[in-house]
């Protein structure tokens, strides 16, 4: 069981705190990263799992979600971050961290599983849940803090450098997680992260080829989608997708090729707030939802109505409703119910 389970929460931790503790700990390792993963998820757990392997440590990263994971991220998981299932026998873990993961219940069906001693995290969150906790909101990407965590260990052991599959994992966490150096959250820091990745050796041209192969057939059907199912309203400062299981059906889309209409539905002229709702094949009354927002409105605040979270301008929960009109009408409410815009109109559309 996870530590708010038990009712208790953990101390805060400088990270390093948590660099002395890896440094010095011989204990077999753990890391768990939240169900339905990203790059940012993916690169941070499989950068570290490969850190301490290189320092002579048997340490794993394992996923609930791995057969979900999108094939151009394959390159990030593929041999690292495996499924609980294809652990060693006999692996039993001193040492358990939780990666880019803001509560325990987004780690699906590991919730639970293992008591989590390091949680390392950049997400505003509701609970500390690990017994020692590092949480720093202004960084760009989970993998940023990574980053700066193995240098941090490399400085007084050179077998923590980073190899070039380490340097394209923690690369491809920058990148997806604040939109190719775009957000927000970006800093010096974050930038100062990429030099350090590019004076080792960094293939950025590769890294950026494998996250972006190129537009497939199914991929252009997910922009009709788009194109022909998007709705404006709050007078058009909100702009909104709902996809169900027919619609799906019909276009020959999964959910991995739908990923970019969450950045597209917001990236109209005119829009402050994109809202994207996918219905979920494995439970037709669960839909996944991902805002995005101009810098104006906090899409976080929404998506924690709906136990979800994330950041100021890129944001996500789950959600249960009986229909795709039933779903929207909930989102805009929240969304009105934040007082960050205007959304009278938004029954009528």
């Amino acid at each position: 069981m996870s530590n708010d389970i038990e009712g208790l929460e953990g101390i805060e931790v400088t990270l390093a705190d948590i660099a002395d503790e890896l440094l010095t700990s011989d204990a077999e390792t753990l890391i768990l990263c939240h169900a339905r993963p990203d790059g940012d998820c993916l690169g941070s757990a499989a950068a570290l799992t490969r850190t301490l392997r290189q320092m002579g440590r048997t340490a794993y990263a394992v996923n609930a979600d791995t057969d979900k994971i999108q094939n151009r991220l394959r390159f990030l998981s593929d041999g690292i971050v495996i499924s609980a299932d294809d652990l060693p026998a006999g692996f039993a873990p001193g040492l358990v961290i939780a990666v880019d993961t803001a509560e325990t219940e987004l780690l699906g069906d590991y919730d639970g599983r293992w008591n989590v001693d390091i949680k390392i995290d950049h997400h505003v969150s509701r609970s500390l849940y690990g017994k020692r906790n590092f949480v720093d909101a202004g960084a760009a990407a989970c993998g940023q803090i990574i980053c700066e965590l193995i240098y941090m260990m490399a400085e007084r052991d050179c077998r923590a450098l980073p190899c070039s599959a380490t340097i394209e994992a923690l690369y491809a966490s920058l990148v997806t997680d604040s939109g190719s150096f775009r957000y927000g959250g970006v800093s010096g820091r974050t930038h100062i992260c990429a030099a350090r990745l590019f004076d080792g050796g960094l293939d950025h041209v590769g890294v950026h080829e494998r996250l972006s192969p190129g537009r497939s057939e199914t991929d252009l059907s997910a922009l009709r989608i788009a194109l022909g199912g998007m709705k404006r309203f709050c007078g058009g400062r909100v702009n909104a997708l709902v996809i169900d299981l027919d619609t799906k059906a019909e276009y020959g889309v999964e959910d991995e090729n739908l990923t970019e209409l969450n950045t597209f539905v917001r990236d109209i002229e005119g829009v402050d707030v994109g809202i994207t709702l996918k219905q979920q094949s494995d439970d037709p009354a669960m839909w996944k939802l991902s805002m995005r927002s101009t810098p104006r409105v906090d899409v976080s605040v929404i998506c924690a109505v709906f136990g979800g979270g994330g950041h100021l301008r890129a944001a996500g929960a789950m959600l249960r409703a009986e229909s795709p009109d039933e779903a929207l009408r909930l989102v805009l409410s929240a969304l009105e119910e934040s007082g960050q815009l205007d959304c009278s109109d938004c029954e009528n559309g």
